[in-house]
């Protein structure tokens, strides 16, 4: 998990390496203001990311579930990298309030080269006291081997 830390001020930003999430406006978003209802956001378990199936080829429907089971909203992406590195977005989606996680089904890139890659899941979501908010992103990814 990698904290980065900021302040609020009149917009806020929140951006994910290789696209961006924005929110803009005259105070906290609801977004933010959600994260400050409890303190189940200032302790975040590790994400575990599980899939089924493990593998298959090029193409290949898989089934993606993590838990999240933090009083939080947050927001979550989920990409592949295939064995000789090439990175594919998959799906972008929220992850709301209560919900204990999610399963997402996802295909495999057709162009995926064979041998062992991977599904990265990062949830981005954050952490709020007053006008002090930290963006934090929890990762985690399983492997998938291109047969």
């Amino acid at each position: 998990m990698r904290q980065i830390n900021g302040r609020l001020g009149r917009t806020l930003v929140v951006a994910a390496v290789l696209g961006a999430v924005v929110f803009a406006g005259g105070s906290a978003p609801a977004y933010a203001r959600a994260s400050t209802q409890g303190s189940d956001c200032l302790k975040v378990p590790p994400l575990a990311v599980s899939l089924n199936p493990i593998s298959g080829p090029a193409g290949s429907p898989v089934l993606v579930t993590a838990s999240w089971p933090l009083a939080c909203p947050a927001k979550a992406v989920i990409k592949f990298r295939d064995s000789l590195g090439s990175v594919t977005w998959m799906e972008k989606f929220h992850i709301p309030v209560g919900s204990g996680g999610f399963a997402k089904i996802v295909t495999i890139p057709v162009n995926a080269a064979p041998g062992m890659g991977k599904v990265i899941v990062a949830v981005h979501y954050l952490v709020c006291k007053q006008d002090d908010c930290r963006k934090t992103v929890a990762k985690d990814s399983a492997p998938f081997l291109v047969t």
